[in-house]
Order: structure tokens, then C-alpha cells, then sequence
């Protein structure tokens, strides 16, 4: 009886033995009152304060009346672990103050030495993620990753993990956090609990706060394009930029995006996604970089890349066509004769200031640095050809070759007429009717108006002889007024058909 701590377990008898309650303060204290003079204090009386010699009236059993937490072994003032927890009441002295009844480690009311659950301590502890791209899960978050049981990192093994999404968040099976897509910029939060699997009342609470970027937005995706341009055409057929790029997963249309992109010397991407090649562009692989940003909120945007393999084909086109004249042995240059008037680039006629003109000499045939054709003098009839190449001044290898043709015949028209009796030039003379197979002449005055027309010529009796044989207003057989004539003569021969064209003089 003198000893005010039975069981040594550092809580005195008078605080085990009198809290019914268990929050480690005794509910009967010492008054320093004795009513009745039995000399027990009134304060451990009972409800009867003056009943003579009687103790305490709650107490008529003490050894099953009295406080026991755990209801084994022995009531606590002579238990050395009152709530059976295996841990020894002394050593549930967290503080090591040398007074158990102070230490209440879950904060509920009951300290831990009649606290059998005070054993394993649960912590969730809040977190915080930036969301600054248009990943629907955080890369790396992990809400477990800083929660604690008992001190220890907690896993999916020891602890249940429950959260109920909200409209922006949601906390996924493994602990990332998941953004929903189309989340405007913003913070937002969301709660998570987990519960000890050994114990699953025991429970703690974390806050995950999220600061949602404006990359967030719908999930626009530019997806980069490949197309080849094997061909002359300036649009690539087919070609269109969007066809693979999506918004929210879902195809977009020009009514979704903005499309811009900056062309570069090569490439073009136009307005409705189609792609074009610069004109003249060489062989080779080029690239150019479109953007799309959402109608609904412009900041939201994606970059893709077209690249385009260009084959030969799409050069400009140059075209050097053959061409024919008519010459005599006289030689000389062809009258109006030019290589390149028949030339295209583009389907546009060429000049010396687009193309370079070369040609090798032949021992008839020359061809002028601009474009007409010589004949050597005393060339002997017959059909002679030479070739000549014209190459694009902007792209040196861009060629073509072209063969030029000239018929050399001695026919030809004398272009003085006298018709006066005196048998000179009587009529108009041609050279060369002998090798003429068949042919047509005719004369137009001045105004146009056929003078005579004539078929198969032969200076003998089917002749010009500066009479009307036409449509003029002079009666057939009137002589012509002296002046400038026009004639035309189509002849055929055995190298092929040729037209002769000049004007003639009649003179009285």
C-alpha cells in the first residue's frame, strides 16, 4: 500500500485505477475533503461522500471493477501493457518525458498506452503537378509517392487507394494523375484516401493540386507529310496537308483550324492544304513546316513537316520543234529563217534572254547565233538537215535538240516583168518547172484582189504575161497597170510540197 505504482509501468495507481474512461486522467481526485472522517478523501467516496467507514460506493469488486483496457491479465494499475497491444506501456512514452499519459500520436483522444491501433501511423501527404503539355497523364506523378505508414514509403501493396474523379482530374489505379483533355488553363485540386490493408479503418487524406497550362487545350496533332512530285504539275495531286492531322483524336477540317505555313523557294502549302512545287524547282528532297492552331482557341497549335521528293519531271518544260525552209543555191541566209520561233519554255514562246542556242556547223548548213539558218553558196539541190540545242539560262541542264531541214532547188520566181513586145521578160519567168510536178500561181494586186491564178506552170504556153486572169476589175485579157505585185506559187517535186511567196514588178 505504499507503493503508488504496482506494475513500475511509469502511470501512477491513482490514475490507473480511476480512469473509467481511459483518456489518461483519473476521474476520481484528491479533495483534501473527508466528510465523514473515515479518513478516505472525498473525492475517492464515491456518490456517497459521508457513509461512515464505507469506501468507495462504484467499487465493490476492485479486482473486476477497477479500469482494465485490454480485459486480460490483471486491471491496469497492475498491467504493464493496459490495452494489450504487445507493446509495453513504458515504451508508449513517444516523448520519453517519463509520462505515457501525455503521448496521443492519432490525436484521438486516447493515449497510445490504451490505445491498441496507435500502432501503425498513415500519412498522405498532399501534392502538387504542373501540366504544361497536352499529355493526358502527368509524366512521373505518383500521389503515393511521398505518403508514409509508420514512417515508410507506401505501396499499392500495403495501402488501398480510392479517389472519385472530378470534371478536370482524375487519380488513376497506380497513383498518376490523369488531366482531362480540353482542360483550360487553371488550377484545380482533387482528394485521394488511403486505408492501411491491415487495418482499414486506418485512414489519411492527401489534396493533389494541378496547374493546368494553356497547352492543355484539345489535343491538336500536325502530322508530318511525305509526297513525291514525279511530274510537271505545279500542285501535287492529291496533296493535302490535313488529311492526317487530328483534333481530339477526331479529323479536322478547315472549319476546326487555322492553317499557315511560310513558303520557301521550293515548296508551297496553299490555303486549302494542297501543296505546290515551285516551277524550275531541280531533283531533290525539300521540306517545309506548316502550323494549325484550333478556331476555338488559338494559342492551342501544332507544327507538322511536309517533305517532298521532287523528281526530274518537274522542270520546266522546254521544247525545241523542228523546223523547214526552202533555199536555193545561191546561198545565204534563209530569208526570215529562226530556229526559235517555233521554241517553247512553259508552253511560252523562248528568246535568246531565256535559253542559250548552240549548233554545230555542217558542211552546208549554219545556224546563226540568232536563230537563222545559212546556206552555203553552190549547194547542190537536194534535202540537208542540221540540229541545234537550246538549254534554260536559269537551269543549264534543262536541254533539248531540234532538227532544222532545208530543201535546196533551183526553182525559183523572177520578179521583173515587161510585157512590151520586145521579148525580154515578157513574162514572168520560174526557174526550174522541169523538176516541178504539179503547182499553182497566183497574184494579188495591192488591194489584195487576185489578178490571175494559174495551175501547173511551164513558160511555154501557161504563162504570165501581165494579163487579168483573176477577179479584178479589169476585163480578162486587159494588161495590167504597171506596179508592186504580190505572187503566190505552191509547187510540188519529188523531195515534197513547198510554197514560194514574194512580190514582182510589172514595168511597161
Amino acid at each position: 500500500y505504499l507503493d503508488d505504482d504496482s506494475d513500475n509501468d511509469l502511470v501512477a495507481d491513482n490514475n490507473e485505477g480511476n480512469d473509467f474512461n481511459f483518456d489518461g486522467i483519473p476521474d476520481q481526485t484528491y479533495t483534501g475533503t473527508d466528510t465523514d472522517n473515515d479518513g478516505l478523501d472525498d473525492g475517492y467516496e464515491g456518490s456517497d461522500v459521508n457513509d461512515g467507514y464505507d469506501v468507495n460506493d462504484e467499487i465493490d469488486d476492485p479486482a473486476n471493477d477497477l479500469p482494465d483496457t485490454d480485459g486480460t491479465e490483471d486491471v491496469n494499475y497492475r498491467d504493464f501493457d493496459d490495452d494489450g497491444d504487445g507493446i509495453d506501456t513504458p515504451d508508449e512514452d513517444v516523448d520519453n518525458d517519463g509520462d505515457p499519459t501525455n503521448d496521443d500520436s492519432d490525436d484521438d483522444g486516447t493515449p497510445d498506452y490504451l490505445d491498441p491501433r496507435i500502432g501503425n501511423t498513415i500519412d498522405a501527404v498532399d501534392d502538387s503537378y504542373i501540366a504544361n503539355n497536352v499529355d493526358e497523364a502527368i509524366p512521373n506523378s505518383n500521389v503515393l509517392s511521398n505518403d508514409t505508414l509508420n514512417g515508410n514509403p507506401v505501396t499499392l501493396e500495403n495501402v488501398i487507394l480510392t479517389s472519385t474523379g472530378t470534371n478536370e482530374l482524375t487519380i488513376n489505379d497506380d497513383g498518376s494523375v490523369s488531366v482531362v483533355p480540353g482542360t483550360p488553363e487553371g488550377t484545380y485540386t482533387i482528394e485521394y484516401i488511403i486505408c492501411e490493408i491491415a487495418d482499414v479503418d486506418n485512414c489519411d487524406t492527401g489534396t493533389v493540386t494541378v496547374e493546368v497550362g494553356p497547352g492543355m487545350g484539345n489535343m491538336i496533332d500536325a502530322v508530318d507529310d511525305m509526297y513525291s512530285a514525279d511530274g510537271s504539275d505545279e500542285v501535287i495531286p492529291n496533296s493535302n496537308v490535313l488529311s492526317n492531322d487530328t483534333l481530339n483524336g477526331d479529323s479536322v477540317t478547315l472549319e476546326d483550324v487555322i492553317l499557315t505555313s511560310t513558303s520557301t523557294n521550293e515548296l508551297s502549302v496553299n490555303d486549302d492544304g494542297s501543296v505546290s512545287v515551285a516551277t524550275g524547282t531541280q531533283e531533290g528532297t525539300y521540306t517545309i513546316e506548316y502550323t494549325i492552331c484550333e478556331i476555338a482557341d488559338v494559342d492551342n497549335c501544332d507544327t507538322g513537316t511536309v517533305t517532298v521528293e521532287v523528281g526530274p519531271g518537274v522542270a520546266n518544260i522546254i521544247d525545241a520543234v523542228d523546223d523547214a525552209y526552202n533555199g536555193d543555191t545561191s546561198g545565204g541566209v534563209i530569208p526570215n529563217s529562226n530556229v526559235l520561233a517555233n521554241d517553247t519554255l512553259n508552253g511560252e514562246s523562248v528568246t535568246l534572254s531565256d535559253v542559250i542556242l548552240t549548233s554545230t556547223p555542217t558542211n552546208v548548213l549554219t545556224i546563226e547565233d540568232n536563230g537563222s539558218v545559212r546556206v552555203a553558196p553552190g549547194t547542190f539541190d537536194g534535202i540537208y538537215t542540221i540540229e541545234y540545242t537550246i538549254c534554260e539560262v536559269a537551269n543549264p541542264d534543262n536541254c533539248d535538240t531540234a532538227t532544222v531541214t532545208v530543201a535546196i532547188e533551183n526553182i525559183s520566181v523572177n520578179q521583173m516583168l515587161t510585157p512590151n513586145g520586145d521579148l525580154k521578160n515578157d513574162f514572168l519567168f520560174i526557174r526550174g518547172v522541169s523538176k516541178i510536178k504539179t503547182s499553182t500561181l497566183r497574184i494579188f494586186n495591192r488591194w489584195g484582189v487576185a489578178v490571175y491564178e494559174g495551175k501547173d506552170y511551164n513558160n511555154v504556153n501557161n504563162v504570165f504575161d501581165g494579163r487579168s486572169r483573176g477577179r479584178s476589175t479589169l476585163s480578162v485579157n486587159d494588161y495590167l497597170p504597171a506596179g508592186v505585185y504580190f505572187y503566190i506559187f505552191d509547187y510540188e517535186t519529188d523531195e515534197g510540197s513547198f510554197t514560194d511567196s514574194e512580190y514582182i514588178y510589172i514595168s511597161r
